[in-house]
């Protein structure tokens, strides 16, 4: 079954899987980067996760709400955590610690709609229930959430 499923992905699925690996990769190494860099990854992953949520089950009242308490949760949470980054601001730059995190959490979301495509596709009877909706949705908004606080406590390091 595994690799019926693997031999009708579209070539491009695996071409965005390895470009993720690798962007996340390079994130864990210690690198300095442009203050303004810091904002690409959260809106990269906030884009590619509201894709996934539109692609499976459209914006409704349920993808939307569940989406935004994921998102809200863990940044409320993710204010509260030390990353363990070394950050330091200079001029218009960051030096920033590496760490798995950001790898662990994009393929996270890359496995969550591949998963959630894969069900839709073998057209499992669960898929429509607001339960699994919900539940995704909030997931997808977690995720961002994480990748939203990480930036936003990137951004507070004073000089």
């Amino acid at each position: 079954m595994l690799s019926q499923i693997i031999s009708h992905t579209p070539t491009w699925v695996f071409g965005l899987f390895f470009g993720l690996l690798l962007l996340g990769l390079v994130q864990t190494k210690q690198r300095t980067v442009k203050r303004y860099t810091i904002y690409i990854l959260p809106l990269a992953m906030f884009i590619f996760s509201g894709i996934g949520i539109a692609s499976a089950f459209g914006f409704s009242g349920v993808t939307i709400v569940s989406w935004l308490l994921g998102i809200t949760l863990l940044l409320v949470v993710g204010l509260k955590v030390k990353w363990g980054q070394t950050v330091i601001r200079e001029a218009d730059r960051l030096t920033i610690a590496g760490s798995w995190q950001p790898l662990i959490l994009m393929m996270a979301i890359f496995f969550t709609k591949y998963c959630v495509t894969v069900m839709i596709a073998r057209e499992v009877n669960f898929i429509g229930d607001i339960a699994f909706v919900a539940t995704v949705s909030l997931l997808y908004g977690c995720f961002n959430g994480v990748f939203i606080a990480r930036c936003v406590v990137m951004r507070q390091v004073k000089a």
